[in-house]
């Protein structure tokens, strides 16, 4: 029991905005960003959650592994590789 704060800060930590895109190299492209946003507000508006469309965000990464396309890690932000 005396590691159960440890494990808890630990987890809150990975949990946390900034460490979960430690990991992804984010690059920018402005025209290809554009094209990626429209494209993806588009999808948007056709879901559950098309009143809060306009505050996602798109962002251009290289994933580690080439098979791995989009990824959210919550906070309406959307990684696209």
């Amino acid at each position: 029991m005396k590691n159960k704060p440890v494990t808890i800060l630990f987890l809150l930590l990975l949990r946390s905005c900034a460490l979960s895109t430690l990991f992804l190299t984010i690059f920018t492209d402005p025209p290809l960003e554009a094209i990626i946003t429209e494209e993806g507000w588009k999808i948007l508006e056709v879901s559950e959650n098309a009143p809060k469309a306009a505050l996602y965000k798109f962002f251009l990464v290289k994933f580690p592994r080439e098979d791995i396309l989009g990824l959210s890690l919550g906070e309406r932000r959307i990684f696209i590789a």
